[in-house]
């Protein structure tokens, strides 16, 4: 980030200014950072000390520095920086074009940010939680016939089918709405379903049965929403995990958790009341009564009890949860 552009974020925070949002504008990095796409027998610098690597991971370093700088500043004003307060904005296609002559007389900058590089940056932001992604420009999202003498406001000058990265962006925001709108009435209600292999079913002090599994047992969670509309999108448990309660508040949502267990499929349905990651592992935190619990799993041989020294019962193999927050439920009687 330029120093300008530093001070401005220092002075904001400083006058305790609330700042909802910084958006990089992530696009022509120089004849340094991407000249694999240079025509053949075009010249390149005469020297290029920095390896060639792609547009996305430009990006994603330049987020990277990004983040690096808010958060230690924010820190500096007794301030926390969130990854939901960071936007980044491309340049999709071709980038700026221009002639380096301090190199040679005919070194040309082709950044070019394909929609491959695209993709790599919606992983990113979805797995950094990033709050906003966006493109310059709308009236470029157009196919074109190759690098041009200039760049063209009208399209990006790569092939690509009309409107394709705003297409793929949509989907990103669609992803997205599930946390920022899960019961708003102006749009759809999300269900959510997801698996998990190995999974624990501990007491708590109150009597409850928290459900836990390592992160890297648990399964892509899939929202969807009921007719008319049918949408259907992917979220990381991760981004669920640290939304959970942004999503949905005070009026924690609804589950069921169903397993295969002594010969028959066992289900519990509960609330919800938070779902938070520790040490590796995910941690469900329900209303679901231990003994209920115990009760269900009893044709499978398992003797148990909820006083203080008993034998916990054995890791679901294989389970299966379904988040519904419109479904009403008194709870916690299994």
């Amino acid at each position: 980030m330029p120093a300008k552009e530093k001070a401005v974020v220092e002075s904001a925070l400083k006058n305790n200014v609330e700042i909802g949002g910084i958006n990089i504008m992530a696009m022509s990095f120089g004849p340094w950072y991407d000249n694999r796409r240079i025509p053949k027998g075009t010249p390149k610098p005469n020297t290029n000390p920095i390896p060639e690597i792609s547009m996305a991971t430009n990006v994603e370093n330049a987020a990277k520095k990004t983040i690096s700088y808010l958060t230690s500043t924010y820190e500096s004003h007794s301030k926390s920086f969130d990854n939901t307060q960071l936007g980044i904005t491309p340049m999709i296609g071709n980038n700026i074009y221009q002639a380096y002559t301090q190199y040679s007389s005919n070194s040309y900058d082709w950044n070019i940010f394909t929609l491959n590089d695209q993709k790599q940056v919606i992983k990113y932001a979805n797995k950094n939680n990033v709050g906003m992604l966006s493109m310059w420009s709308w009236s470029r999202d157009n196919p074109g016939t190759g690098l041009p003498a200039k760049l063209s406001p009208s399209n990006s000058g790569i092939k690509q089918n009309v409107g394709e990265f705003s297409k793929n962006f949509d989907a990103y925001y669609k992803a997205n709405d599930m946390i920022t709108n899960p019961g708003n009435s102006a749009d759809p209600s999300w269900l959510y379903s997801f698996g998990s292999s190995d999974v624990q079913a501990k007491m708590t002090d109150k009597g409850h049965t928290n459900f836990s599994f390592d992160a890297d047992e648990c399964s892509i969670i899939t929202g969807f929403t009921d007719r008319p509309n049918r949408l259907t999108e992917e979220i990381i448990m991760k981004k669920f995990a640290k939304n959970f309660n942004k999503m949905f508040g005070k009026d924690k949502p609804n589950a069921s958790l169903t397993h295969w267990d002594g010969g028959e499929f066992q289900n519990h349905v509960y609330k919800i009341n938070n779902i938070h990651k520790r040490k590796g592992q995910y941690i469900i935190k329900t209303d679901l009564l231990h003994d209920d619990y115990l009760d269900t799993i009893s044709a499978s041989g398992f003797v148990g009890c909820t006083a203080k020294g008993c034998n916990e019962p054995p890791n679901i193999q294989q389970a299966n949860f379904f988040i519904d927050p419109s479904f009403l439920y008194s709870g916690g009687d299994g």
